[in-house]
């Protein structure tokens, strides 16, 4: 079996720490008050190191985000691949997204509508201006792009549709006694609890329109 000269600096790397902290005596064997118990974690830990290259960066993978800062000031920030809910919107089948360059997180929420719709049109406009080459000269599937858009085709050089940061405004205004008598962070503790409850509400109120009938 041959080894990369990687994996073998991972060996020499595991076996030279299992040599310094697990006690060997003069035979060769470890020596342990209990040779049934099993050898600390500390030294497995060493065999399972991650020595694959991390997977490549898709053509799109910038989205828009906004975000409360600690001054309540709504900033944008430039966050990495789009949501599930996004590429629906863009009308971008899932299976057909990685092969279009389009990064999916299926883990990311969409926080805000005013956050979706800015980047459903991001990509369309992505989708819009992007050239599908066929996988065969002149044997074009559907999904590629027409011979003519082929022969103007440009390469892009540098940033794709980068994102323009807006500087948020904002106005000083004279707290009013209306605002000072309202209480916020109630108001949000309630909200958060409907929300949190709506489902079991809503079980409950059909149970009883069916009792009721």
């Amino acid at each position: 079996m041959k080894f990369s000269e990687m994996e073998k600096l991972y060996i020499s790397i595991s076996i030279s720490f299992v040599m310094r902290n697990v006690p060997w005596n003069s035979k060769g064997s470890i020596s342990r008050a209990n040779p049934s118990s099993p050898i600390p974690s500390s030294v497995h830990q060493w065999f399972s190191i991650c020595g694959l290259p991390l997977p490549a960066y898709k053509l799109y993978t910038d989205a828009v985000g906004h975000f409360f800062c600690s001054s309540a000031q709504i900033t944008t920030d430039v966050l990495k691949n789009t949501t599930l809910k996004r590429q629906d919107a863009a009308g971008i089948p899932k299976t057909l997204a990685p092969a279009r360059g389009i990064s999916i997180d299926h883990r990311r929420r969409n926080r805000s509508l005013e956050g979706l719709q800015t980047n459903v049109q991001s990509l369309k406009t992505y989708k819009a201006k992007l050239v599908v080459f066929p996988r065969r000269a002149r044997k074009f599937k559907a999904g590629d792009s027409a011979p003519e858009e082929l022969a103007i085709a440009t390469q892009v050089q540098g940033a794709y549709m980068p994102i323009v940061r807006e500087k948020p405004t904002v106005e000083p205004v004279k707290a009013t006694s209306e605002m000072k008598s309202s209480k916020a962070y109630d108001k949000l503790r309630i909200e958060r609890t409907n929300k949190r409850h709506i489902g079991a509400r809503l079980k409950k109120a059909a149970e009883a329109e069916k009792e009721k009938k």
